[in-house]
Formats: C-alpha cells, sequence, structure tokens
C-alpha cells in the first residue's frame, strides 16, 4: 500500500475526510465505517481489506470514555 506524502494537500483532505465522516455520522446516526471505508477506497485508493482495517483499529479509540 502505498502511502501519500505528508504534504499540506494530503493533511487538509484527511481532516477534511475525518470532518465529513463525523458530520455524517451525526446527523444519520450511523457507524463511522460506513462513511469512512468507502472515502478510503475511492479517495486514498486503499484496497477493501486496508480501509475495513483501518476502520476496525479506529473502533476502540471511539468507545473509550
Amino acid at each position: 500500500m502505498k502511502l501519500l506524502p505528508l504534504t499540506v494537500p494530503s493533511v487538509l483532505l484527511t481532516l477534511a475526510v475525518g470532518i465529513i465522516t463525523g458530520i455524517f455520522s451525526g446527523i444519520f446516526g450511523v457507524g463511522g465505517g460506513v462513511v469512512l471505508v468507502p472515502m478510503l477506497i475511492l479517495l486514498f485508493k486503499y484496497a477493501p481489506q486496508a480501509a475495513s482495517g483501518s476502520s476496525l483499529c479506529s473502533c476502540p479509540s471511539e468507545c473509550w470514555e
């Protein structure tokens, strides 16, 4: 898997994806993975397995109180 270089546009794109994921998840009451996985596949060219794994890795941090 090829990673994006750490440039200002890639950081802004990553932040935008996170903000959009949070907004849609809050509005529609769905898990973030429903929005995040397709965005990772389409925008960042992740393989479906890597996108699903990335979404699963974010679950413990979302549940932490």
